[in-house]
């Protein structure tokens, strides 16, 4: 019995020594790259983006000259995603030196054509235009509100029938790709209705007010059964508005 008891001790005793020398390690070994600023952030990784680069690092001023275990991820994170553009970031470290930053960006999907205009993503939310040469191939709003308090950048636009119009496009993306594509702009008209404009010809679509995405849905059936080498830009206009019936007039009627 007392041999075991020994040979406990000396378990005992030896794994103690090695988790004290484990813990000094680590310590000595921070102090270290502490004392030599082997840990001040060297590198910041940041993948490619439709935003410029020096755009995003302008808001990581509090990275400059510190130390990695002196960062504050979250507050990276929040700087981050104030800008308009960020629809989510994610920082980590990566020892001895760089910080990795992975950014989700929004997608614009449309053009609200106000003074000046802006963009806006598929959760409605204002973006500004980056660079006024750039031609944009996306469909335009128009005809909407244009007050300027209802397009705060970097939130969600304050117009109902702008959100309306933002959920039908993106429906239509979504569902009718092909309509996306040559979709040149949504409109309301004076009687608040909506319309889309169709880029080759130009052919309105009426939709009316209400039930527009079943309304897209008969237009697609439409768009489906139509004999081989018609199209919808066909007609001069489609009008959607009455229940399950498409009134059309071709070009040269």
């Amino acid at each position: 019995m007392r041999k075991k008891s020994n040979l406990d001790w000396v378990r005992i005793i030896i794994g103690t020594t090695l988790t004290c020398s484990a813990f000094l390690l680590t310590w000595a070994a921070f102090s270290w790259a502490t004392f030599t600023d082997f840990l001040v952030v060297e590198h910041v990784k940041m993948p490619g983006s439709i935003v410029m680069e020096n755009e995003y690092r302008s808001l990581l001023r509090q990275i400059d000259g510190k130390k990695m275990n002196q960062l504050e991820l979250d507050n990276i994170r929040i700087a981050l995603e104030s800008h308009p553009y960020v629809r989510a970031a994610r920082v980590s470290r990566q020892f001895p030196n760089t910080v990795t930053i992975e950014i989700l960006e929004r997608e614009p999907i449309a053009i609200v054509r106000i003074d000046p205009p802006v963009l806006i993503d598929s959760e409605s939310v204002v973006l500004p235009i980056k660079d006024d040469n750039i031609e944009y191939q996306m469909p335009s709003l128009s005809k909407f509100n244009s007050a300027k308090s209802l397009y705060p950048l970097g939130k969600s636009a304050l117009s109902q029938n702008v959100l309306d119009a933002v959920s039908y496009v993106t429906h239509i993306k979504i569902n009718y790709p092909n309509l996306y594509e040559n979709l040149s702009e949504v409109r309301l008209n004076r009687h608040e209705e909506f319309e889309l404009i169709l880029e080759e010809e130009p052919t309105l679509v009426s939709l009316g007010k209400t039930n527009i995405t079943e309304k897209l849905f008969i237009l697609k059936e439409f768009d489906g059964i139509l004999p081989l080498g018609r199209k919808l830009t066909d007609y001069r206009y489609l009008d959607l508005r009455y229940k399950n019936q498409i009134i059309a007039r071709e070009w040269s009627s």
